[in-house]
């Protein structure tokens, strides 16, 4: 068993769920895919993510799937939740499904085994869609102070995040990985509650 690990990431389930919790309390006519895809993946790969590190190591490949599945299509749909919450309505059921299909045929096309969570493809995706939602915050940052302030500081901490898993830098007892969680976990708070004081959906 790989405490830390189970603890960390026992952190980002919660914390995911803090905020897709949050997110529908909301009364708004945005589209259930938008509002459901980004968290509820996040918190899908995190439990895988606790069973492989606590009792079922055979479980690597699920977890890795899982975890780049949330990493680029997740984060891709919590750019349009934030571009929906902050900046206009998307309501788009067709466009959102294929939009959903595309990601996820894009996703085994760069690599058809698991695990690929190391494919460029991913990162790329990831990286792109945080850049894009600090831009929607930056850009509201007059009309919606507050809610762009969390936004901002949650793509901070998910960058932040992102280079203790990239660069492989680990803090006794804490392993690389577990450092990813916790700063990713605290984006997951941030953004939750970003989502949560916006203002254009309460219109």
């Amino acid at each position: 068993m790989q405490l830390t690990t189970v603890l960390s990431d026992s952190f980002v389930a919660i914390t995911a769920l803090f905020s897709f919790v949050n997110i529908f309390k909301k009364n708004n006519d945005l589209h259930f895919l938008i509002k459901i895809i980004p968290f509820l993946l996040m918190i899908v790969a995190a439990c895988a993510g606790i069973l492989r590190f606590s009792y079922f190591p055979e479980l690597v490949n699920i977890h890795e799937g899982l975890s780049a599945f949330a990493s680029h299509v997740g984060m891709v749909f919590l750019f349009i939740l934030f571009y929906s919450f902050f900046i206009k309505p998307f309501q788009y059921t067709i466009q959102l499904l294929v939009l959903l299909i595309v990601l996820s045929f894009l996703s085994f096309y760069f690599d058809p085994t698991f695990p690929y969570s190391n494919m460029i493809y991913t990162k790329i995706a990831g990286t792109l869609s945080v850049v894009g939602i600090l831009g929607v915050c930056i850009s509201q940052f007059k009309n919606q102070k507050q809610a762009a302030q969390l936004g901002i500081m949650a793509c901070i901490f998910s960058m932040v995040a992102g280079a203790f898993k990239e660069l492989n830098i680990a803090m006794a007892p804490l392993l690389s990985i577990d450092l990813f969680h916790y700063f990713l976990s605290l984006a997951n708070v941030l953004w939750g509650m970003a989502l949560k004081k916006s203002t254009l959906s309460n219109e």
